[in-house]
């Protein structure tokens, strides 16, 4: 099956410019670049904006996001010239701190004195407390690997419940254990950027994931079936350049002290339209036989108008407009974004399916395969079988059950 194209023309040509460049001399795939994009635009809006679809449904613009590939389909070296700016200001954040941190120091041992962070690569729950109190704007979490937050070592994998807390931008707290510390944050803002291997996708969605609606959260970007090496040239420094200026005026116009987010609602014209794709999308939903799809539609309604959103914000450093409404072209360009990312989910579940539908299908082979060769046994080797397997502590009822002996019959294989 092949692969969908994500529209990059929803983009300003400053940014489309970058990813065909960086496509022609990189061979990066302007999907990933597209999707770290969106990553990084949802960081840098923030808790500055909130967008009303009415009074009562409203939300801040998080995205999670990741990349699906094979190995050596360069997701991670895709990243890095979309997040180069954000890292930027990071570092320069930090050295700002490591100053104050020693005159603060010398004035007071006492005072601490907090690092601000705009992206956090520590997976655990209180570096990310720690990074949303130093900077309640809001948070990238950008990890190589999505594996490593679903893994058992991680705490992160046993707080699902706090993970949608975050996405929901609902309060969380912790205890420090540390010095009892209690902390409370009411707003967080955590968007996420990370990639995953095609083969492990079906991992994502076991451990409650899926039941929980933890997995609806991401938007999957799948790589282009077109591939190229890329010329190695350097790239133009020009466009680069363009490209980083474009972002760090995104950037100074959402700087803001103000504590209450500012109020974006869809014009008259956008909200028909939302309106009328939310019916075509609940139709889907009715008549879809398959629950996975079903979750995944209804997620995507706060989506399109977050795509809007994050469209119109990008669209406002281009024509130099305040950014105070969603228009209808914006809802436009979302839906077809979001037609991309329900295609990429569709596939990604059929694939893992017919994955699973195929093993099954082998197990059943092999398991005709046993039967057989169990059925031609004799009660002497049977024997043998069980006494090895008993030494090793197998329980005699899964012996029963494997060698398909009586379970009146088992005392005269295993001596009591």
């Amino acid at each position: 099956m092949k692969n969908q194209k994500l529209p990059t023309h929803i983009f300003p040509k400053p940014i489309t410019d970058f990813f065909e460049e960086i496509q022609k001399k990189n061979g990066f795939d302007p999907a990933y670049l597209s999707g770290a994009y969106l990553a990084i635009l949802s960081t840098i809006l923030g808790t500055n904006y909130k967008v009303y679809i009415n009074d009562r449904w409203s939300f801040f613009p998080t995205i999670w996001l990741t990349l699906v590939g094979d190995s050596g389909t360069k997701k991670s070296p895709s990243i890095k010239p979309i997040t180069a700016v954000l890292k930027r200001i990071n570092d320069t954040k930090y050295a700002e701190y490591l100053v104050q941190k020693t005159l603060d120091e010398e004035g007071d041992k006492d005072k601490i004195t907090s690092s601000q962070q705009s992206i956090v690569q520590d997976t655990s729950f209180e570096a990310l407390v720690n990074a949303f109190q130093s900077n309640p704007v809001g948070v990238l979490l950008l990890i190589d690997e999505l594996r490593s937050i679903i893994e058992d070592s991680n705490l992160l994998s046993k707080s699902l419940t706090k993970l949608l807390s975050i996405f929901n931008n609902e309060s969380i707290s912790i205890n420090r254990k540390t010095n009892g510390e209690y902390v409370k944050i009411d707003t967080p803002f955590m968007s996420i950027l990370g990639g995953i291997q095609t083969n492990l996708f079906d991992e994502l969605l076991k451990g409650g994931r899926l039941d929980s609606g933890f997995v609806y959260r991401f938007l999957f970007v799948k790589d282009s079936d077109v591939k190229t090496n890329g010329t190695l040239d350097n790239i133009d420094s020009t466009i680069e350049k363009n490209f980083e200026d474009y972002l760090l005026k995104l950037i100074d116009s959402n700087t803001t002290n103000s504590d209450t987010p500012i109020r974006i609602e869809l014009c008259c014209d956008a909200k028909n339209r939302f309106i009328e794709w939310r019916e075509t999308n609940y139709d889907k939903m009715v008549n879809t036989h398959n629950d996975t799809e079903k979750g995944y539609l209804s997620k995507m309604e706060e989506y399109v108008v977050k795509f809007a959103f994050i469209i119109e914000a990008s669209d406002s450093i281009s024509t130099g407009e305040s950014l105070t409404h969603i228009t209808k072209d914006s809802v436009e360009r979302a839906i077809e974004l979001s037609n991309y990312f329900i295609t990429n989910f569709t596939n990604l579940i059929n694939s893992t399916n017919n994955k699973k539908a195929k093993e099954k299908s082998n197990e059943e082979i092999i398991k005709k395969c046993v039967v057989k060769v169990i059925s031609k046994l004799n009660a002497k080797a049977k024997k043998e079988i069980c006494k090895e397997l008993s030494q090793e502590g197998v329980k005699n009822c899964d012996i029963q059950k494997a060698l398909f002996i009586s379970k009146g019959g088992i005392s005269e294989y295993i001596s009591k």
